[in-house]
């Protein structure tokens, strides 16, 4: 693990095009995670073959190592902040997938609840804390994608449920919108082409669907705080097993109008962030 990739976090100011290094450690295979008031970043870093996740404050660039990988455990991930302050993450045993927590009154972290014994990815805390969405593996008719599963923020046990359903799609980057904490889905009906992307508001369902004439399909990455605009990873192929050349994308919610922002297969966004 000592040769994973780092990469480098900068904050653009996009009224003066001033850019601010943050950190030159970061694990650039693992997404950065904002707190909900936006002062904060968690990310993963690698020393000495052990992985870490660190706090950094943005004002004063602080940084505070609040995980770090146990001899047992196969992998750390950031999640999120929960209702009450404390940070969870997902580690990885050799059992299966787990949910874990660390609370400034508790010296040691807690494992909190099972999310999966099988392969899982793309983890968010929705924005008051209380549920987390993510990529579960599921096979149907013989064949191995992604679905969208929902489980409860708190140290119980419990039983994850498919957020759709059994429902015949593949699903990309589950994410949260911020005013309305609905769920915004990339989807993609594998043999008919037919790609969109899903917003899910309990039984309620609402689409903006790629534009007929460009084929592929979308990855959702972040709302803008407002939840006028979405960033989106948009891919020209069949699938994920072929997904092609991928477009980073803003996305007018209201007009379904599109317009391009990068097309570097180096460039990854992460956020948006505002000091107003």
């Amino acid at each position: 693990m000592d040769t994973l990739p780092t990469g480098e976090l900068w904050l653009l100011d996009l009224k003066t095009g001033k850019r601010n290094l943050l950190a030159s450690d970061p694990d650039i295979g693992v997404k950065p995670i904002w707190t909900r008031d936006g002062t904060h970043l968690m990310y993963r870093r690698v020393r000495q073959q052990v992985q870490e996740l660190v706090e950094l404050e943005l004002s004063t660039q602080t940084r505070t190592v609040y995980a770090v990988q146990r001899d047992y455990s196969q992998g750390l991930f950031p999640l999120g902040e929960g209702n009450l302050g404390s940070q969870y993450y997902v580690e990885i045993f050799s059992n299966g997938v787990f949910v874990s927590k660390r609370s400034e009154s508790e010296t040691e972290p807690e494992i909190c609840f099972k999310l999966s014994d099988t392969f899982v990815r793309d983890f968010s805390i929705s924005p008051d804390g209380q549920k987390m969405i993510y990529l579960q593996t599921v096979i149907q008719s013989e064949r191995l994608f992604f679905q969208t599963y929902l489980a409860e923020i708190n140290c119980r046990d419990q039983r994850p449920r498919a957020l759709l359903g059994e429902n015949q799609t593949e699903q990309y980057s589950p994410i949260w919108s911020p005013i309305e904490q609905t769920v915004t889905i990339g989807t993609n009906i594998i043999g008919r082409q037919k790609s969109s992307i899903m917003l899910s508001n309990g039984d309620l369902l609402d689409f903006i669907p790629i534009p007929p004439d460009q084929p592929g399909f979308d990855v959702p990455i972040v709302w803008s705080h407002d939840e006028d605009y979405l960033l989106t990873k948009s891919f020209d192929g069949l699938s994920s097993a072929n997904p092609g050349y991928g477009m980073i994308y803003v996305i007018n919610r209201e007009t379904g109008m599109r317009y391009k922002v990068d097309e570097s297969p180096e460039t990854r966004i992460f956020g948006w962030w505002s000091n107003e």
